[in-house]
């Protein structure tokens, strides 16, 4: 599977459906924009973590016999560029997020933008999950 098919699908069906809906409503109070800021930045820096402790345990195993045939089958660059995109997707949620406790203004579009970030990385972030299991199964 290429990395960027399904969390980029999963953007643009989140963003389209989020436009045709009518969600998310812009929000105009500023308790409101911080709140949410808040919690983006909290959720995205906590996935953030994970993918960086996760690439830190498959350097630490990078020197083991299934690892050394991932890389001649190319399951480890696989790997690895999922992460990294995760890791990714995470930061920009992070930075869109700090953008709006910084007094970026909330409106409709902004809001669209995040949810289609947080669909593609919570996309990416299940794909990363399946293949870092299958690589602890089989150490």
């Amino acid at each position: 599977m290429r990395p960027l098919l399904a969390p980029l699908l999963a953007a643009l069906l989140a963003v389209a459906a989020g436009a045709w809906q009518g969600w998310p409503p812009a929000l105009g109070d500023a308790a409101a924009v911080l709140a949410f800021a808040g919690a983006l930045a909290a959720v995205a820096t906590t996935m953030l973590g994970f993918i960086l402790a996760a690439l830190a345990v498959v350097a630490s195993v990078a020197h083991t016999p299934l690892m050394q045939r991932m890389r001649q089958t190319g399951h480890y660059g696989d790997l690895l560029h999922t992460m990294f995109y995760a890791g990714a997707a995470f930061l920009a949620i992070d930075v869109g997020a700090f953008a709006l406790l910084f007094g970026a203004a909330a409106g409709h579009g902004v809001m669209l933008l995040m949810l289609g970030l947080h669909a593609a990385a919570l996309v990416l972030l299940v794909d990363t999950g399946r293949k870092f299991r299958l690589v602890l199964v089989n150490l």
